[in-house]
């Protein structure tokens, strides 16, 4: 539990892969534990029943499906480790006892001790527990180099994230800056025009954005104006 609890936060294919194996893998070896017991109560009694027959045929599928499935999902170092296991001394003494105990009676069955059988039967979970171990430290592994990428990705994030948010602010203020002075240069230029006595020859800058366009109509206004007071002193010149 404790394995899955480090690897929840780490929804990645390898680690749910690792999981799968691992979860395979114990299934098994349970399945295994449980056929030791079932064997050792048959050689007490020197023989086994059509239930107890059943159950360890069964037993036995269970160990070999949740093996295989182990083996096509599981990494191949994984793999081998558990090769390495089947293929010792101790599995074929297992495959004998269990021919051994599904002879009848008096065929040496009662010969085979519960307690050479739990002896044989301990060596195989041993080794079953070193693959497991090597599993959930390869898991533990997986996770703890997930979590480094993951806060190496994050401190990244933040860090142009920050950047980001400080360039916008920058550049915010650079806006707004620029704006106000704009601003200000048309206020102070249409005060000097109106100030300086009302020179209507004067012009304000025309440039390539939002004042430049207000420029441009002020412009057009001012030249206009200028037009109806040069009209107006003809007019007056007449009338005098």
């Amino acid at each position: 539990d404790s394995i899955t609890d480090q690897a929840a936060g780490r929804a990645d294919g390898k680690t749910f892969r690792g999981l799968l194996a691992y979860t395979l893998f114990l299934r098994s070896k349970e399945y295994a534990a449980i056929e030791g017991a079932c064997l050792a109560n048959a050689f007490e009694q020197g023989r086994l029943d059509g239930d107890a027959k059943a159950e360890l045929g069964e037993l036995s599928a269970l160990q070999a499906m949740n093996l295989e499935l182990f083996k096509t999902i599981a990494t191949m170092p994984q793999v081998d480790r558990l090769v390495s296991v089947e293929q010792a001394s101790y599995s074929n003494i297992i495959d004998d006892y269990r021919e051994t105990v599904t002879r009848p009676a008096d065929s040496g069955a009662t010969g085979q001790g519960a307690v050479n059988w739990f002896a044989v039967k301990a060596e195989q979970m041993q080794g079953y527990k070193s693959v497991e171990d090597s599993l959930a430290a390869d898991i533990c592994q997986t996770v703890a180099t997930a979590a480094s990428s993951a806060s190496i990705e994050s401190w990244l994030t933040f860090a142009l994230s920050t950047v980001a948010i400080l360039l916008t602010i920058a550049g915010a203020a650079w806006i707004v800056s620029d704006f106000k002075n704009g601003f200000r240069d048309v206020v102070e230029r249409i005060r000097d025009i109106a100030e300086n006595e009302a020179d209507l020859t004067k012009r304000l800058p025309e440039k390539n954005d939002e004042f430049g366009e207000v420029a441009t109509w002020f412009n057009a206004f001012a030249a206009r104006l200028q037009g109806m007071v040069g009209q107006l002193r003809k007019n007056s010149t007449s009338v005098n």
